[in-house]
């Protein structure tokens, strides 16, 4: 049997976005598309030279050879759509000076932005858990998150990025940031990191002092609310997961189980 940790109430929750709060997938999909729908109608020489899948393998090329930009997508479609401009001839698609190519850079990055930055949430059932204060850590650039939907920004008290840090998950320097917007008489176990990725989310955040909820949409098994719920295979391979559920929807179930668990009065925190 799994030991169960002291129960120490719940008092703030920071949530990943893509794949967590919605299928990152399936935005990107829209977005791509979105984006080269643009191509093809501004640049119709270059989008027919590199179409979706030519220009998706270029971008994990350019991936690939350029690690110190290997988490910053945005740097990385732009360096490709940057790349075949080259290719076809800057002056073959009317981009007759570097001014006229970065605003092309730009807007055809904005038709993928906005699409990107919008998504419809997964879960309407997370502001359920707003009697704590919310907050989102994510790699997402400032611009990104800027044109965030209005829901997002409505009933999130703080969003962290990891270029505003300077520091990407799983570094602890953006979970710190993240601790240091919550009252400072909340202990780092009061806190909450709900992620999907287990080494960036749920390890960062574990060794930050949080606590760590992850959401794997390919667990096979029962929700696990508390480690106690599971098996000691999986507590010892998954050491830095308090909970595991397959939907950010379960986020809530967690809260509840481990808030009346802390309420007991022979364990109360």
């Amino acid at each position: 049997m799994v030991a169960e940790p002291a129960a120490v109430a719940v008092r703030g929750v920071t949530f990943d976005l893509d794949d967590t709060l919605w299928c990152g997938k399936t935005v990107i999909r829209k977005a791509s598309a979105a984006f080269h729908s643009y191509l093809a109608q501004a640049t119709p020489q270059l989008a027919d030279r590199f179409p979706p899948a030519a220009f998706d393998e270029l971008l994990v090329q350019f991936q690939r050879a350029l690690p110190d930009h290997a988490h910053d997508y945005t740097f990385l479609r732009k360096y490709t759509l940057r790349h075949c401009v080259e290719v076809c001839g800057a002056h073959e698609l009317n981009l007759h000076d570097q001014v006229a190519l970065e605003a092309f850079v730009d807007a055809a990055f904005l038709s993928f932005l906005l699409p990107r930055s919008q998504p419809e949430p997964r879960s309407n059932g997370m502001i359920d858990v707003a009697s704590r204060i919310l907050g989102v850590i994510t790699q997402w650039k400032t611009g990104e998150m800027d044109i965030l939907l209005k829901y997002f920004q409505h009933h999130m008290h703080f969003m962290i990025s990891a270029e505003l840090v300077g520091s990407a998950k799983p570094g602890q320097a953006i979970f710190d940031a993240a601790v240091a917007k919550f009252p400072a008489s909340y202990s780092r176990q009061h806190l909450v990191h709900v992620g999907d990725h287990y080494k960036c989310d749920v390890e960062g955040a574990k060794r930050a002092g949080l606590r760590t909820i992850w959401v794997n949409a390919s667990w096979a098994k029962p929700d696990a609310l508390t480690r106690t719920d599971l098996s000691n295979e999986d507590a010892e391979r998954y050491a830095a997961a308090d909970a595991i559920v397959k939907e950010v929807n379960s986020v809530l179930l967690v809260v509840e189980r481990w808030n009346s668990l802390a309420a007991r009065p022979e364990r109360n925190v």
